[in-house]
């Protein structure tokens, strides 16, 4: 009959919803009116459109990662490939290219192993994108495109409040056949930060209209050994995901005196009431940072205002973390973990301390439908999705009002925070306003607007529901109650991975008049505190304790989505992933043979050659023969003074030369760093050829190409390479250099023999310009380039034949 005729159907659609809510189906009879990108993309869904997923990560592919525990502390980093761009500008533009400099990064920096040091570190900001590779690849210089960094702590055995195994924070760099490069996690993980607090510097959302998703493809690993948080909280093992705060405010207290309830304990931060952060205006140059305005680093107990005395409270830094935290986490001794996520939420008011840890556990592992076969006692690859949605769409305005940060953040004038109200109203000179800073409160409204924060939390395993999560109180990351000096880089957090190491590495500085680094034991959970001689002394710290805690296994890709995908979307990235990771089909698991064991033996790692590009003009040569004889104590002065180094103290000279800073600086005339100048060296015997088609023996490096962005024209340059010795079968006299202004050319150099020197060892120490290990240098007298008074043409330079 016609009335059972979709296609006379009077409507684009008939939907259907079960009861369960897992699947929506609809049928149709409109042929435009169904999702064309699920159906027939060949991409993963948004692949390419950073304003539907901002956040793209995949650590085979160089646009995420070049450098993978690689020894260059500046690369060691990973990029989203896409980046949040809703206005469309094109961001390459100078219009756009707006930087500016952040200092006393350090102050925060140094807890997580974003800085090495306390003092004098500074992050660049560019609200649009770098257009080089040197900037991109910076740790400290951040654009549109997200940026995270493997974590770490510098804390030593003599400053550490409590000493256990817990401080290796291992991540390796490891590749395997069709997955190509991927994180090898035992202790480490990725961090990094989306927005800074009252700067100009924002890459995601605060709060997304529906929803959002994060996709995971990682490997669990329930065996060998336990390094880093999970040693110290067994319970949050196997954390992958965070996002919220990486930290509470680690100056929350007063520099001196003591906590109200152990007045028996004198702090050890006594020294540091002079210590004062200064905030670096954009619009003041370097040479006049210190102009700008500065902050006590400790908040002051108190001021005196028109012959009062105006006594200030400490905050509390339990409200830093409450209602800013969300964890999640696979769990169990086997190849069938489950699932847990974890959160911390307000759930009374600040009179009442209503703040609660909530964690749900699915009942059932994640490949239960095969616990009773083999394939659940091999590690497998796994894609994850974890997808929120809200129960209401909010738009607009709407998301800072309706259950959002506007509840809780306000804009108070200094004056009225420091009981200096009147000066309010007092007239003004030219020019002069009234400063104010923005500061976060709880109150009860947070309370009586939960229920437009409700929704639900789902978890796909490989495409197909796995759980979920009802009545599920949306997280909106926020800022710490403190000035925005004091909180660089810690709200807005995510980790990729693992959980987050909280101030368990926090340190601070002895004395205004010392570079001594401490612990400060307020920073330190109870818990702890107990366990060392502060016993007595409490604190409110709560982060590193519930949410503590890492992956062991093996972080090939991750994605974030500021839309709640469905489940036929989510299927289609399984689709088009599961031939790369071997992933098995919940929906059809008969259908494929289940593997014995779909762990391949990692392939053999890769090595690569590096080229240092010297520039030859007298005053790069004065700067470097002085850093090298008097800064570093070396024989030897660099290529343009001393030619060819002897064999005289030569694997120190050349240490030190590789540890030269301006080589990875983009300083003057050194424009390219060594690790971006690199080949890969081949290790099959079997004939094959580079990417520029040109052939490639056997413990030979790929074609190198110089262009024009990696040096200066205008002058020379000498070129030395630079062999990992067990990269070519530890063993090798020398090796034929070919070299020419086009690809396979040998213009320049035709199988050139590099001076014998290249016979000689060189040991190379960590934090120098190419990964630690020890080296043969090539010393070729034809690689002075260029021969004219101007670089003309690129120059390409590879191994021939190793001798």
């Amino acid at each position: 009959m016609s009335y059972q005729n979709i296609s006379q159907y009077n409507f684009n659609k008939i939907g259907f919803r079960p009861v369960n809510e897992i699947i929506d189906i609809s049928l149709t009879s409109d042929e435009l009116n169904y999702d064309t990108e699920t159906v027939f993309s060949s991409k993963l869904i948004a692949e390419d459109d950073g304003n539907r997923m901002p956040f793209n990560f995949d650590l085979n592919n160089s646009e995420t990662s070049i450098c993978i525990n690689c020894g260059v502390f500046s690369n060691d980093i990973i990029i989203s490939k896409n980046y949040y761009n809703p206005e469309n500008y094109n961001l390459t533009a100078n219009t756009y290219q707006n930087r500016f400099s952040i200092c006393d990064v350090g102050l925060t920096g140094i807890d997580n192993g974003l800085t090495l040091n306390f003092s004098g570190e500074t992050i660049q900001i560019n609200t649009g994108l770098y257009t080089n590779s040197v900037d991109k690849y910076n740790r400290l210089k951040y654009d549109r495109r997200l940026k995270l960094h493997p974590i770490s702590g510098i804390t030593t055995s003599t400053n550490r409040i409590y000493n256990d195994n817990s401080y290796t924070y291992n991540l390796t760099g490891k590749t395997q056949q069709n997955i190509g490069r991927y994180a090898e996690l035992n202790g480490g993980f990725y961090q990094g930060f989306y927005k800074i607090f009252g700067y100009n510097y924002e890459i995601f959302p605060e709060r997304v209209e529906l929803g959002w998703t994060a996709e995971f493809l990682i490997k669990y690993r329930w065996t060998g050994d336990t390094n880093g948080l999970n040693v110290r909280y067994p319970r949050n093992k196997g954390t992958f995901f965070y996002l919220g705060a990486r930290a509470e405010n680690k100056f929350y207290h007063f520099a001196d005196g003591h906590p109200i309830s152990y007045s028996d304990y004198t702090r050890p931060t006594s020294g540091l009431t002079c210590l004062d952060t200064c905030n670096c205006n954009p619009t003041y140059s370097a040479s006049t940072y210190s102009a700008s305005t500065c902050n006590k680093v400790y908040p002051i107990t108190g001021v005196t205002n028109y012959d009062k005395d105006v006594i200030f409270t400490e905050p509390n830094p339990l409200y830093d973390s409450v209602s800013n935290a969300l964890s999640i986490q696979l769990s169990g001794d086997s190849g069938n973990p489950i699932v847990c996520v974890k959160t911390y939420t307000l759930t009374g008011t600040c009179e009442t301390s209503g703040a609660t840890i909530n964690q749900w556990c699915s009942t059932k592992g994640i490949f239960d439908q095969f616990k009773n076969t083999t394939y659940i006692q091999n590690e497998n690859w796994v894609q994850i999705d974890a997808i929120f949605v809200r129960d209401r769409l909010i738009e607009n305005c709407d998301l800072n009002e309706l259950g959002g940060l506007g509840l809780l953040i306000s804009s108070q004038y200094t004056a009225t925070t420091t009981d200096r109200s009147v000066e309010l109203i007092l007239p003004k000179t030219s020019g002069e306003t009234n400063t104010s800073i923005e500061v976060v409160n709880f109150d009860q409204s947070w309370i009586n607007t939960k229920n437009y924060r409700n929704g639900n939390l789902r978890i796909y395993i490989n495409g197909k529901i796995f759980f979920i999560i009802d009545n599920f109180e949306e997280i909106i990351p926020r800022p710490l109650n403190t000035l925005k000096e004091r909180q660089i880089g810690v709200p807005f957090n995510i980790s990729i991975g693992g959980g987050t190491q909280g101030l368990k590495d926090s340190l601070t500085l002895s004395s205004c008049t010392s570079n001594e680094l401490i612990q400060d034991p307020e920073l330190s959970t109870t818990d702890i505190l107990n366990n060392t001689p502060y016993l007595g002394l409490t604190t409110n710290i709560i982060l590193e304790k519930e949410f503590g805690g890492s992956l062991v296994g093996d972080l090939s890709a991750f994605r974030m989505y500021i839309e709640p995908l469905n489940a036929g979307q989510i299927r289609h990235n399984f689709n088009l992933l599961k031939t790369r990771y071997s992933l098995i089909d919940p929906f059809n698991p008969d259908a494929q043979p289940i593997p014995p064991n779909i762990t391949p033996t990692p392939s053999a790692r890769a090595y690569y050659a590096y080229i240092f590009a010297e520039p030859q003009t007298f005053d790069d040569g004065v700067t470097l023969e002085n850093y090298m004889l008097n800064e570093s104590l070396a024989t030897w002065g660099g290529y343009q003074f001393y030619g060819v180094p002897d064999e005289d103290n030569y694997s120190n000279n050349m240490n030190a030369y590789a540890h030269y800073p301006a080589f990875t600086s983009n300083i003057g005339n050194y424009k390219y760093p060594p690790i971006f100048l690199s080949g890969a060296i081949k290790q099959t015997s079997s004939s094959s050829e580079d990417s520029f088609g040109c052939p490639q023996n056997q413990y030979t490096f790929e074609t190198i190409r110089v262009g024009a962005s990696q040096i200066n024209t205008d002058i020379k340059y000498f070129y030395s390479i630079w062999i990992p010795i067990d990269g070519v079968g530890n063993t090798m006299t020398n090796m034929l250099i070919n070299a020419g202004s086009t690809p396979c050319g040998t213009d320049y150099s035709d199988q050139g023999i590099p001076d014998s020197i290249a016979s000689q060892n060189v040991t190379v120490t960590s934090g120098a310009a190419i990964p630690s290990g020890t080296y043969r240098v090539l010393f070729l007298s034809l690689l002075n380039l260029p021969n004219t008074n101007k670089l003309l043409n690129d120059i390409y330079i590879k191994g021939n034949i190793k001798i």
